[in-house]
């Protein structure tokens, strides 16, 4: 029984098979057939090229302008002419024709207006006063400044020096000690003195022998200070000074 069935199984399978392969036969019949069925007389129509078109150009001259209208010049009159008789005559009649008698005159005032004259039958004679014009004054000079008197410049640092001395003089003191022990001498200071007169930069430039006395020197520049203002005269901004104080005994 399985042996049957096999074989019926496989001739189901073959004549299935049978079946397509007739079926793709009569499809390619068919398409063979519609393929030549179709006209080969088909023509492609190809665009034919454009034709070229030929333009003749045709240059013409172009016309003369019309000449200008000459207008005709007039022509020149002729000039009467004078006979030389008729001149003569008129002459003479000029002549013959007496002046008119001639009468008196009124007297005739002309009225003056700048440089010309009106004549006015009647009237006076007027005439524009005469205003003399006044020329304007040249500009006056302008004063000249006064010189300055002359600054005796040593003169006045010599009156400000003296000053200087006579106040260092008037604070000067004289050491006790010293006195007692009978020193003597002569310290040289040198300071400067600014413009307000203020003293600064002190110091001995030559010692006394004796330091109590030099001691006492520059005290009493310190105490003398401050001094006069500087003269405005001298022009200085300051003024360096060395003076001898002398400490002796009397």
């Amino acid at each position: 029984m399985p042996g049957r069935r096999s074989n019926c199984i496989y001739k189901v399978k073959v004549g299935e098979k049978m079946r397509f392969s007739q079926i793709g036969f009569l499809l390619s019949i068919i398409i063979h057939f519609s393929l030549l069925s179709i006209p080969f007389n088909m023509v492609i129509k190809v665009p034919s090229q454009p034709e070229e078109k030929k333009v003749d150009l045709i240059f013409e001259k172009p016309k003369p302008p019309p000449k200008p209208k000459i207008k005709p010049e007039p022509k020149p009159q002729p000039k009467p002419k004078i006979r030389p008789r008729e001149v003569e005559k008129v002459r003479e009649k000029k002549r013959e024709t007496p002046p008119p008698p001639s009468q008196p005159q009124s007297p005739i005032e002309s009225e003056v207006v700048g440089n010309k004259g009106i004549d006015i039958p009647t009237g006076k004679v007027y005439e524009e006063p005469y205003v003399p014009v006044d020329k304007p004054e040249p500009p006056k000079p302008k004063p000249k400044p006064e010189p300055k008197p002359k600054v005796d410049k040593g003169k006045i640092l010599r009156e400000y020096q003296s000053l200087v001395i006579g106040k260092i003089e008037r604070n000067k003191r004289y050491p006790a000690w010293a006195k007692r022990e009978g020193f003597e001498g002569r310290a040289y200071v040198k300071f400067t003195i600014f413009s307000s007169g203020q003293a600064e930069n002190i110091s001995i430039s030559s010692s006394s022998g004796f330091s109590i006395l030099d001691e006492s020197a520059i005290s009493t520049v310190k105490r003398a200070s401050p001094f006069p203002p500087l003269p405005k005269e001298l022009d200085l901004s300051q003024l360096n000074l060395k003076l001898a104080i002398i400490f002796e005994l009397k």
